[in-house]
């Protein structure tokens, strides 16, 4: 199962979040889930760096990768735009019910229950 964390500030906004895991919804390399998962991880990296040219900490090995926004330089709106539409697409594929077990998104306040 991929395990997804978000970590919020006082504000709300998301300022981290981690993945852990593998969905084994198929084979590797055929795996549709694993697949829209990172291309949801990778597009939000990509748009918080190259897009917005926000400083982050973002580290990652075979199935576990970290990212951290240093600071928002004033884009507090567009990094939430990009954050928390990843957040719901992820929680839409945890949702759908032939895709339920395969993933799961967690909160930082619990890191135990979908939320």
């Amino acid at each position: 199962m991929i395990k997804v964390y978000f970590d919020r500030d006082a504000q709300g906004r998301i300022v981290a979040f981690e993945t852990k895991g593998h969905a084994l919804y198929a084979e590797p390399g055929r795996d549709i889930v694993c697949a829209a998962v990172s291309a949801l991880l990778q597009n939000v990296v990509v748009g918080l760096k190259q897009y917005l040219g926000l400083e982050i900490d973002h580290q990652k090995n075979k199935g576990w990768m970290r990212v951290s926004i240093r600071g928002f330089k004033g884009k507090e709106k567009e990094a939430a735009a990009l954050l928390e539409t990843m957040a719901l697409s992820l929680r839409a594929i945890a949702g759908e019910e032939r895709y339920q077990g395969y993933v799961k998104v967690y909160g930082s306040d619990e890191r135990g229950e979908f939320i």
